[in-house]
């Protein structure tokens, strides 16, 4: 869901700048159509390599760290206990709790190891995602959204498409700019109105931009 909206809103913004400044720089539809379904699938194809990427380093990251734990427990456990012992007292533990608590977690060498792994390095296994997974939602997502602003210019003149693209992708961006702060925890209308604003910044260079080379 998290790749989802964000590839939406990526899209989504992206695409109204740019099919906005060409339908500026020239009435052809075909020009236009075609230059949008070109940033459409580049877009998709750099956001899901990106996300791919992010994903497996993300990975390759945690595999390490968790070879390093467990051979340091299977060498060094004295100084492995002290870390747990170090990092309860942190947490308020003293005394014969906090003892008692290191004794219980030391005994089990998989609960030892994911208590360094989460307390130490903040990383936990739940929390990593599928990289192939994310990166088909990335780009399937980003597609959606470049569509939005991209679907007038195949039924309408390119002057009377700019005004349902623009409201498309206006819609398009208070509904997920909304969906974000399911995430954010921001207010749902302030987020909805900077994805807004966003686009409009977008969707005004891009008009600069298509303006100064109309001839």
């Amino acid at each position: 869901l998290r790749h989802f909206i964000f590839g939406v809103e990526d899209g989504l913004i992206g695409a109204l700048g740019l099919i906005t400044g060409i339908s500026i720089a020239t009435a052809n539809p075909g020009i236009i159509i075609l230059s949008g379904i070109a940033l459409m699938l580049t877009q998709a194809v750099s956001m899901g390599a990106g996300t791919f990427l992010s994903i497996r380093s993300q990975q390759e990251y945690y595999d390490r760290v968790l070879r390093q734990e467990k051979r340091e427990i299977e060498d060094v456990p004295e100084i492995e206990t002290q870390e747990v012992r170090d990092i309860y007292r942190n947490h308020g533990f003293e005394g014969r709790q906090l003892e008692d608590l290191v004794k219980k977690i030391t005994s089990n060498k998989r609960a030892w190891l994911s208590v360094m792994m989460a307390e130490e390095f903040g990383l936990m296994k739940k929390g990593l995602e599928r990289p192939a997974v994310a990166t088909v939602v990335m780009g399937l997502s980003v597609m959606l959204g470049a569509f939005i602003p991209l679907a007038p210019y195949f039924f309408l003149s390119s002057l009377s498409a700019i005004t349902f693209s623009v409201a498309a992708t206006i819609g398009g961006l208070l509904a997920f700019g909304a969906a974000k702060t399911i995430f954010t925890k921001r207010n749902p209308l302030k987020g909805a109105l900077e994805m807004v604003v966003v686009g409009g910044i977008a969707a005004a260079a891009g008009y600069l931009i298509g303006s100064a080379f109309t001839v």
